[in-house]
Protein backbone atom coordinates (compact mmCIF):
# COMPACT_ATOMS: atom_id res chain seq x y z
CA UNK A 1 0.00 0.00 0.00
CA UNK A 2 2.61 2.24 0.79
CA UNK A 3 4.49 1.84 -2.45
CA UNK A 4 1.31 2.15 -4.51
CA UNK A 5 0.85 5.96 -2.45
CA UNK A 6 4.18 6.55 -3.54
CA UNK A 7 4.36 5.79 -6.95
CA UNK A 8 1.12 8.01 -6.92
CA UNK A 9 2.64 11.34 -5.53
CA UNK A 10 5.96 10.78 -7.60
CA UNK A 11 3.79 10.67 -10.67
CA UNK A 12 1.76 13.55 -9.40
CA UNK A 13 5.27 15.26 -9.00
CA UNK A 14 6.24 14.31 -12.50
CA UNK A 15 3.38 15.18 -14.26
CA UNK A 16 2.60 18.92 -12.35
CA UNK A 17 6.38 19.22 -13.48
CA UNK A 18 6.49 18.27 -17.12
CA UNK A 19 3.07 20.58 -17.44
CA UNK A 20 4.23 23.79 -14.91
CA UNK A 21 4.72 26.87 -17.13
CA UNK A 22 4.38 25.29 -20.49
CA UNK A 23 4.07 28.15 -21.79
CA UNK A 24 6.72 29.93 -20.07
CA UNK A 25 9.64 30.45 -22.85
CA UNK A 26 7.89 31.95 -26.21
CA UNK A 27 7.37 29.98 -29.31
CA UNK A 28 10.84 28.80 -30.79
CA UNK A 29 11.53 28.51 -34.35
CA UNK A 30 10.49 25.14 -34.75
CA UNK A 31 7.62 25.70 -33.22
CA UNK A 32 6.80 28.21 -35.79
CA UNK A 33 6.98 26.00 -38.62
CA UNK A 34 5.01 23.44 -36.50
CA UNK A 35 2.23 26.43 -36.22
CA UNK A 36 2.73 27.01 -40.05
CA UNK A 37 2.21 23.60 -40.68
CA UNK A 38 -0.83 23.01 -38.01
CA UNK A 39 -2.64 25.88 -39.28
CA UNK A 40 -3.37 24.45 -42.69
CA UNK A 41 -7.16 24.33 -43.47
CA UNK A 42 -7.54 20.93 -44.67
CA UNK A 43 -5.76 17.63 -43.69
CA UNK A 44 -5.04 17.53 -47.38
CA UNK A 45 -3.34 20.49 -47.65
CA UNK A 46 -1.71 20.17 -44.10
CA UNK A 47 -0.13 16.99 -45.32
CA UNK A 48 0.92 19.01 -48.72
CA UNK A 49 2.26 21.05 -46.02
CA UNK A 50 4.37 18.81 -44.24
CA UNK A 51 6.10 17.59 -47.73
CA UNK A 52 7.05 21.03 -48.94
CA UNK A 53 8.58 22.19 -45.49
CA UNK A 54 11.53 20.19 -44.26
CA UNK A 55 10.62 18.39 -40.98
CA UNK A 56 11.96 15.57 -39.11
CA UNK A 57 8.47 14.83 -37.93
CA UNK A 58 6.85 12.41 -39.38
CA UNK A 59 2.93 13.35 -41.35
CA UNK A 60 1.13 11.61 -38.21
CA UNK A 61 2.51 13.90 -35.48
CA UNK A 62 1.29 16.89 -37.42
CA UNK A 63 -2.36 15.45 -37.99
CA UNK A 64 -2.44 14.62 -34.20
CA UNK A 65 -1.21 18.19 -33.50
CA UNK A 66 -3.72 19.64 -35.68
CA UNK A 67 -6.52 17.53 -33.56
CA UNK A 68 -5.34 18.69 -30.42
CA UNK A 69 -4.52 22.19 -30.52
CA UNK A 70 -8.52 22.22 -31.31
CA UNK A 71 -9.01 21.80 -27.97
CA UNK A 72 -6.66 24.84 -26.96
CA UNK A 73 -6.43 28.64 -28.07
CA UNK A 74 -3.87 28.96 -30.69
CA UNK A 75 -0.40 29.31 -28.35
CA UNK A 76 2.26 27.91 -27.34
CA UNK A 77 -0.06 25.45 -24.83
CA UNK A 78 -1.58 23.80 -27.95
CA UNK A 79 1.23 23.42 -29.70
CA UNK A 80 3.42 22.06 -26.52
CA UNK A 81 0.85 19.86 -25.47
CA UNK A 82 1.55 16.79 -27.52
CA UNK A 83 5.46 16.67 -26.92
CA UNK A 84 4.89 17.36 -23.30
CA UNK A 85 2.61 13.99 -23.07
Amino acid sequence: MTCRLLLILTLALCAFLRFYQLDGYGLWSDEFVTLLIVSSRTFKDLIQTCFNVPQPMPPLYFLAEKWISGFFEPGEIGLRILSAA
